[in-house]
């Protein structure tokens, strides 16, 4: 039915990027712009069948989708452009980002340094940040869902989940195209059961293990899980024996996957602020009098978010 009509007489059908349990992913073109861009439709059927139930479940969906529109536009998070609700059917329209997500610089499988791990924090932390200001949690954070901009070169956070507030978990789709999904048992979303996570602390533990599989350079496989018994022992030990990561980045990304609330950050800014200063090298005289710096001409970025400002208009 999808690819014989427009879906609300704008939306044409491409192809399929990914099908799972309750929600399909469609790369289709938007005919409401004037150079009709593509977009991603996420198509959620709703699991219920009695009218209040649904009334109910489309409810919240409208609630979440409002929360984040009223988060504005940004250059680190792709732009909501539209939400279709046709009986059991709920779409979810955003912008198409070109680019490559994080799940396919992970397969390379080589251990990064603590520079490229520190500055993957720094950016993807002070994303967070904004949507925390906001007072809104991702709750579907995996490498699938953070795009590297195809020509900008910059981090960009796609899929917000939806459907957790109905209380169904939500699978990782497949993005932008990009094949390859985590295992039944997500090594970056804690499972519902792990109720010792808050909204924000769950994505913190995403960004985590990120982390911790980038300095590492380990398969998605080889990570461990949150519900081994020795979860943050395993962690340490992998960062120890695979990692060259100071002591005080280690502490710093077993603190942001510790299953205990009393170790956990509340909130991004607050990683970004324990985060270790980056390591200076220091230039010969010659060369540091010729590399002066270039003046800020509209003043300082806020530090907590040095990478994205909101876009205007």
């Amino acid at each position: 039915m999808v690819v014989k009509r427009l879906i609300d007489g704008r939306f044409q059908f491409i192809r399929v990027v990914s099908t799972k349990a309750y929600t399909k992913t469609y790369l289709m073109t938007d005919h409401g712009s004037l150079t009709k861009n593509k977009c991603i439709v996420k198509h959620l059927q709703l699991p219920a069948h009695n009218t209040i139930t649904l009334k109910f479940l489309n409810d919240l969906l409208a609630k979440r989708v409002s929360l984040l529109k009223r988060m504005g536009e940004h250059d680190a998070i792709a732009k909501n452009l539209s939400t279709v609700q046709e009986g059991q059917d709920f779409y979810w329209v955003r912008d198409y980002v070109p680019g490559h997500s994080l799940l396919t610089e992970l397969a390379e499988q080589k251990p990064k340094t603590e520079a490229e791990v520190q500055s993957f924090l720094t950016e993807s932390l002070s994303i967070l940040d904004i949507i925390q200001r906001h007072g809104i949690a991702h709750q579907n954070l995996h490498p699938n869902n953070l795009i590297r901009h195809r020509d900008r070169g910059h981090l960009i956070l796609v899929d917000f989940g939806l459907i957790q507030d109905t209380g169904t978990p939500e699978p990782a789709p497949a993005t932008n195209g990009t094949s390859g999904v985590p295992n039944a048992e997500s090594a970056y979303v804690p499972q519902a059961k792990h109720r010792q996570y808050t909204r924000f602390a769950a994505d913190h533990f995403a960004l985590g293990m990120i982390a911790v599989q980038m300095a590492t350079g380990l398969s998605n496989e080889a990570i461990p899980r949150l519900s081994q018994d020795d979860f943050l022992a395993q962690v340490k030990l992998q960062l120890d024996e695979c990692s060259l990561l100071s002591n005080a980045l280690k502490e710093i990304l077993l603190r942001m996957v510790s299953p205990q609330p009393e170790a956990q950050f509340r909130q991004a800014k607050d990683i970004l602020v324990a985060l270790p200063a980056p390591e200076v090298v220091l230039a010969s005289p010659a060369v540091a009098s010729a590399a002066q710096p270039l003046p800020q001409e509209n003043g300082a970025m806020e530090p907590e978010s040095p990478r994205f400002a909101k876009r205007s208009g």
